[in-house]
């Protein structure tokens, strides 16, 4: 079982520095492969396969074995991966990275639910809090990373080429040792796969993946009085209204199979839950991507220097992701938890909008470190709090249900913080 779980962080550890990589290579990839109009793609890209997929991922799941099929999410992941980083040209790595999104989110699903299925309520707190603990760290790195292969002699595709080596290895590992989970042992695969909604599953992935490129490209990309960008809002508002008539009347499905679960939004505190974790995933990536940019552009650093002063903020949000999956199961108010979070991100966040070039380094240093301790008060904590509120049975559900929420609020958060940065920078360029 430890190096099962061992396994299963290393591969969430790839996968969330591979949410962070690519901003500090960036600019190596446009000197190299040009097309810089199409560059947001190399990010969007794989934010909004990952968005897309999440609601079947979650609905897979819970009918087929989750041991198969964290494997081949893997090796999805595995194949993005190499395709990104041999790429030939920008639309090659697109297409890698979209790959790679799809499997990263299904093994990020997978190792949730695997850990949920094979643990007590009181354990899973804690092993949510190393899941917290991995993600926060690899978020946090991701850039460094990027940044070390970028100006090494391995340049920036070893990056990605890591994931081919570290994954790998990992799946060798899983085919011996991982255990198997069948939600319905009882139930033929034909029987599995014709309940599965195939029909909202469309209708979601759709949705969401018009709705994450309007996000990210209306108002940048896209003027917002363009053709593009009118065309980008309707379509998305319409495929999202009828995912949601389809899912409420249940049509072409049933209650039981039906895509979103729906039941579970009707729980007060479950959708309590998912909003919180929507506004959290929200301002969590905006320190992550922004202060960065404020110690490249504004103080003139490298790569690696602005990353290496994200150290404080690394430490800080790592150090408190762990401490909260040990303290949260012993705590009766799990509610504690976001409110201090909220109370020392607000802090930061309000401090940090007032600094200026002339602002000691130190004193953003701290901030960092507030930032940090505030984020993991609450960064993960609705994947451990939704699991406590539900059955066995639903527990995919739940886990599903809090991943769209922290992808949705991850992708709204840098859209906004994204559109405010361009903004800024054009009018004072």
């Amino acid at each position: 079982w430890a190096i099962v779980v061992v396994t299963i962080l290393s591969n969430l550890l790839l996968y969330a520095i591979d949410n962070t990589i690519v901003a500090i290579v960036q600019p190596v990839i446009i000197r190299e492969f040009g097309h810089v109009q199409d560059l947001p793609w190399v990010s969007v890209g794989f934010l909004m396969s990952g968005t897309a997929t999440a609601l079947l991922s979650g609905k897979l799941y819970g009918a087929f074995n989750a041991k198969y099929l964290y494997i081949i999410n893997s090796v999805l992941f595995l194949v993005g991966s190499a395709v990104s980083g041999a790429a030939p040209n920008l639309p090659t790595m697109i297409i890698g990275r979209v790959i790679g999104g799809v499997g990263g989110t299904g093994m990020y699903l997978g190792a949730l639910t695997l850990i949920s299925v094979y643990t007590t309520p009181k354990e899973t707190s804690a092993y949510m809090g190393y899941l917290a603990l991995v993600w926060g760290l690899g978020s946090v790195i991701g850039p460094l990373i990027g940044g070390a292969f970028a100006a090494s002699s391995a340049t920036w595709r070893w990056g990605f080429y890591i994931n081919v080596v570290v994954v790998g290895v990992c799946i060798f590992f899983y085919c011996l040792q991982l255990p198997s989970y069948n939600p319905q042992p009882s139930t033929s695969v034909r029987a599995r796969v014709k309940v599965i909604d195939w029909f909202g599953s469309a209708l979601s992935i759709g949705s969401l993946a018009v709705g994450i490129i309007a996000i990210n490209f209306c108002g940048t990309r896209y003027d917002w009085s363009s053709g593009s960008a009118t065309a980008l809002i309707v379509v998305s508002f319409v495929t999202l209204t009828l995912f949601f008539l389809q899912q409420y009347f249940n049509i072409f499905t049933t209650k039981d199979s039906r895509l979103l679960p729906l039941d579970l939004l009707w729980n007060k505190d479950i959708a309590v839950c998912f909003i919180c974790q929507v506004l959290v995933a929200f301002i969590v990536p905006v320190p992550l991507y922004f202060i960065p940019l404020f110690f490249e552009f504004g103080k003139g650093d490298s790569a690696i220097r602005a990353a290496v002063k994200m150290l404080p903020l690394i430490v800080a949000w790592v150090t408190s992701s762990a401490i909260r999956g040990h303290l949260m199961p012993r705590t009766k108010f799990y509610q504690l938890w976001y409110v201090a979070g909220s109370g020392l991100n607000i802090v930061a966040g309000v401090l940090l909008s007032r600094i200026g070039l002339s602002t000691p380094e130190r004193f953003i240093f701290v901030l960092d470190i507030v930032s940090g301790i505030g984020t993991g008060c609450f960064g993960q904590a609705g994947f451990a709090v939704a699991q406590r509120l539900v059955p066995k049975k639903l527990v995919h559900k739940a886990i599903s249900l809090m991943l769209i929420a922290q992808l949705s609020g991850t992708t709204l958060g840098l859209a906004v913080g994204g559109s405010i940065f361009q903004n800024s920078f054009d009018s004072n360029a």
